[in-house]
């Protein structure tokens, strides 16, 4: 069956790196998640995989989705999160 996949670039500061990364797996602590190959959390057989860049300065974010309108939804909902732990200071 077809599905939805995207692959986007985040551009994220090198220090700010680690913060999004636990601030992602303090996320992926209230539902079901991985942590093998970045940090991935699981929605209803939908998910989000979030890796950062060892050579740059970005976030690679990873979704797929059994429909369209679900995997965009949930990218932009991550994407909104990403960039507030961006701006925020500390």
């Amino acid at each position: 069956p077809p599905f939805f996949f995207k692959h986007a670039i985040i551009s994220c500061p090198s220090v700010k790196k680690a913060k999004l990364m636990r601030m992602a797996s303090e996320e992926a602590m209230e539902g079901r998640a991985s942590f093998v190959d970045g940090i991935k959390l699981f929605f209803d057989g939908d998910w989000l995989l979030l890796i950062p860049d060892q050579f740059a300065d970005n976030l690679h974010v990873y979704v797929q989705a059994r429909r369209a309108d679900e995997g965009k939804e949930l990218f932009s909902w991550f994407s909104r999160k990403i960039e507030g732990w961006i701006e925020e200071k500390g």
